[in-house]
């Protein structure tokens, strides 16, 4: 067996030369990188950000001291820390953080550079990813294009530390499931099940990459059944992907250390039956997040999808299955890295909608499914080329198809710049224009505009001391991104104090709970394509 050393060094090569065949993408991710390092500053503070942040706090002064009460009381005790522990961590010892506490500006920076850091790195794996499918360094790059502009997430990627840093290491640990398909190792296993364990620890639906190796490992066993060499070797190989992997969701999550078992089956139950009761607006009606219709999600998808990715996921999926209905046997057979993209799809999909999950504010619980969306998209992409070559006059057609293209990632990079920085609530026409899109889904549920708000408030008005009273908790949270002297301007009077406090001076909103204006003077508003997203009202 080679050295470790030898065997990473083989690996880093590898993945240097593989760049350099293409050095457009060496360009795109040097581009995207710089980009986010410019915008990181611009984003405001989302709704969970500080609860995320005390998830990481609280596990990591359990280490310190052993102090059980809070970790084993908390009403966040079922959230994944792990990713959380490593970001608070890492800010206390970079000196972004004081005292392990998100309570400045320097530390909000922090943990939205490090979300994007992370972000950016799942892109990355998804290039190697689509290569590893396609074969194809240009169809990859566009599947990365893709995936990058996304309005949604590309928003998300710098203040949601959940689901955008979840999709990351879902498509790391996807590619490395790939890789340990392919050369079935002991060090592959092993990295795969570590991956594995990370990713449950940051989102307990990680647990469907277990469940995936061993749907394959499975499989190879039946089917290989009369080589009995073979199947002690994926018997075994399962044994150890499984027993490392548990052991990892354990080590990494203190939470299931004094029961590992009850305290799993509890934030397993937890997580697909949140017990807090929210109302989402879906379809102009409030609606329980226990109770959802069966299409909650997939209408989601289709409004907040730009249209051309649409298009090309059901040329895509069409292609996908006549390739199954022709000949099953043979797809099962042959296509594994396929048949893993449409179980990445489907299968969590059909576990929301059979368990009746709840979900909240859209469909952001599942952003890690849409890797596996975008590679049946470019399904569509590679079948388009077919058809060019057999049916049409291949250099016209295929010069129309990438005109195409291009004019419609043209549009969305025009949405991303006119949007900024909320790109986060961006919907397509099928939702209607933007004031239609308001009135019948959710927008800023993040609560991120807050921040223009506070800082038009400052900037107008020198009173020493203002008083605010916001509709929701963000409109103070966001007060912690400014710097110190000038959110120590900012008084907040929330409506259960009204009588004990002075009397706010004015009202900031998102219009999360109400989407009427209030019966004040508007004196600054954030308007995205007519619809007014936040506004700041003046008390008379």
């Amino acid at each position: 067996m080679r050295p470790l050393n030898l065997i990473i060094k083989k690996r880093v090569n590898s993945t240097i030369n593989t760049l350099r065949q293409n050095k457009i993408a060496v360009l795109f991710f040097i581009s995207y990188f710089v980009i986010g390092i410019m915008i990181f500053r611009d984003f405001g503070v989302a709704w969970d950000e500080l609860y995320q942040d005390g998830i990481g706090q609280m596990n990591i002064l359990y280490l310190i001291d052993r102090d059980k009460s809070v970790l084993l009381t908390h009403p966040d005790q079922d959230h994944g820390p792990i990713y959380e522990m490593f970001l608070v961590g890492l800010g206390f010892i970079t000196g972004a953080y004081e005292n392990l506490e998100l309570t400045n500006q320097s530390s909000l920076l922090f943990r939205h550079l490090v979300n994007f850091c992370v972000f950016f790195v799942g892109v990355v794996f998804f290039y190697f990813l689509c290569r590893k499918r396609f074969k194809n360094n240009w169809i990859a790059l566009l599947g990365c294009v893709f995936l990058v502009l996304t309005p949604r997430l590309f928003a998300d990627a710098f203040f949601n530390s959940k689901d955008t840093v979840f999709l990351a290491f879902f498509v790391i640990t996807t590619y490395s499931l790939i890789l340990f398909l392919e050369k079935r190792t002991l060090l592959r296993v092993a990295i795969l099940a570590i991956l594995s364990a990370i990713a449950i620890d940051i989102r307990i639906a990680g647990i469907i990459i277990p469940l995936f190796v061993g749907v394959f490992l499975g499989k190879d066993i039946i089917v290989e059944y009369v080589k009995s060499k073979t199947v002690q070797r994926n018997v075994f190989l399962l044994s150890v992907y499984v027993v490392i992997t548990a052991s990892g969701v354990i080590l990494f999550w203190p939470f299931l250390w004094s029961d590992p078992y009850h305290n799993f089956i509890y934030v397993w139950e937890r997580s697909a039956h949140y017990i807090q009761d929210i109302q989402n607006l879906y379809l102009g009606e409030y609606i329980s997040a226990k109770s959802l219709p069966w299409h909650y999600i997939p209408v989601w998808i289709l409004i907040t999808t730009p249209p051309l990715y649409i298009f090309l996921f059901f040329v895509g999926i069409s292609r996908l299955c006549l390739l199954a209905v022709k000949d099953v046997r043979t797809f099962i057979l042959t296509r594994d890295i396929d048949i893993l993209i449409l179980l990445w799809l489907f299968f969590p999909i059909c576990m929301v909608i059979i368990f009746q999950s709840t979900i909240y504010n859209g469909w952001r619980h599942l952003f890690f499914i849409y890797p596996a969306f975008i590679l049946i998209a470019l399904h569509g992409v590679a079948t388009t080329g077919r058809v060019a070559k057999y049916y049409f006059h291949k250099q016209y057609f295929s010069m129309l198809f990438i005109v195409i293209v291009v004019v419609n990632l043209m549009f969305i990079l025009k949405i991303l710049i006119e949007y900024h920085p909320y790109q986060n609530l961006y919907f397509n026409f099928f939702a209607g224009d933007m004031k239609s899109a308001m009135k019948k889904f959710e927008t800023d549920y993040w609560g991120v505009s807050y921040r223009k708000g506070l800082e038009y408030i400052l900037e107008n008005d020198k009173r020493e001391i203002i008083y605010i009273q916001a509709e929701t908790m963000p409109g103070w949270a966001n007060s912690l991104i400014l710097p110190d002297f000038e959110r120590e301007r900012l008084s907040y009077v929330w409506a259960w104090e009204l009588h004990e406090k002075p009397r706010p001076y004015y009202y900031i909103t998102t219009f999360y709970q109400s989407r009427d204006d209030p019966p004040h003077d508007e004196v600054y508003s954030i308007d995205i394509q007519g619809a007014k997203i936040m506004g700041v009202y003046k008390f008379e």
